[in-house]
């Protein structure tokens, strides 16, 4: 218990440190995404935000200016090697601001003067974890939509505090564009959570026509369904305008297993669909997400299509899910 508890601190300092200190500095790395503006510092006190330097949002309002970055060094008894795979023990980690500067050996990291110290000699440091695919907000069900957005919020912050600093969302699930406005907050300071991308609505095949149980969407909450390549580009140009950083789509779905074990599919976008969807994302430089199952659908012999474009995509696993949630990064 003892051990799970410090290993548990250790995650949790980490992550804080790298996310909390200089917010505004995070943006998507995604080149279309807007970035998030800068609060402006108010020249002098303000009620309401106690003893500290108060900050104007950008449309307005007064709240409490997140932390000057600083430096600090964690001396780690142990710390996972994540690319070698190797526990190293005695190891320092100097973060500056957002960045983790060096990482090495005790005495041969050199710890500038000042600079605050956190000892773990007596606990394992890892990497932050990357979660890379991800439904920090979940189907309302009977939620409102404050609801949903306040159990979002400590979603994220659960998340970065169980030692996870990046996570990849996949689709707001009903949410709308409420994932944008998360990100952004968590960029600005003003919530705290990881480093999120996130991707919207995602954009769904309807058919070549739309069926009868299709039905307007004016709160633009749910997935956009698309019936033909000209709606396929709006659709992936209506998500960038809404700041996405990446675009989910689903190529096959009604998965199921035969009595023998064999894993079924229906395949969903036409192949002219497939490949507008896939020229507007790369037009606007966003990147496809593809949900696909792992046993080798794209290249079996009687397949005229494949189920998503040659271009580099970001594909997902319908078998192997548990493999991506355990993925580890910096």
């Amino acid at each position: 218990m003892r051990y799970r508890f410090a290993l548990k601190a250790a995650l949790g300092i980490f992550g804080v440190l790298m996310v909390a200190p200089a917010p505004w500095a995070q943006v998507s790395s995604a080149g279309h995404a807007p970035q998030t503006p800068a609060p402006q510092v108010v020249p002098s006190p303000w009620r309401g935000v106690g003893p500290v330097v108060p900050c104007v949002l950008p449309w307005g309002g007064i709240y409490a200016c997140p932390p000057t970055p600083v430096a600090v060094a964690i001396r780690a008894g142990r710390l996972f090697d994540s690319i070698n795979g190797t526990m190293l023990t005695k190891q320092v980690v100097l973060i500056q601001g957002q960045r983790i500067a060096d990482v090495g050996p005790d005495g041969s990291v050199t710890i500038p003067a000042g600079t605050r110290v956190i000892d773990l000699s007596q606990a394992t440091v890892l990497p932050g974890l990357i979660d890379s695919h991800d439904h920090f907000m979940t189907a309302r069900g009977k939620m409102t939509a404050d609801q949903a957005l306040l159990v979002a919020t400590k979603r994220l912050r659960d998340a970065l505090e169980n030692g996870f600093t990046s996570l990849k969302e996949m689709t707001s699930h009903g949410n709308g564009y409420q994932d944008v406005t998360l990100r952004d907050m968590i960029n600005l300071g003003v919530i705290i959570g990881p480093r999120v991308q996130v991707s919207g609505r995602g954009i769904v095949w309807g058919g070549t026509t739309p069926r009868p149980n299709e039905k307007p969407d004016p709160e633009l909450l749910s997935a956009i369904v698309v019936h033909n390549v000209e709606e396929a580009r709006a659709a992936v140009r209506f998500e960038v305008d809404h700041g996405v950083d990446h675009i989910k789509l689903y190529p096959v779905g009604g998965w199921k297993f035969s009595p023998t074990g064999e894993l079924q599919f229906q395949e969903t976008y036409p192949l002219e669909v497939m490949q507008a969807l896939d020229d507007e994302a790369e037009r606007l430089g966003v990147l496809l997400d593809c949900l696909v199952d792992d046993v080798g659908h794209s290249a079996r012999p009687n397949r005229t299509q494949p189920l998503c474009p040659p271009r580099p995509i970001a594909f997902e696993s319908a078998t192997s899910t548990c493999a991506s949630r355990a993925s580890f990064g910096t």
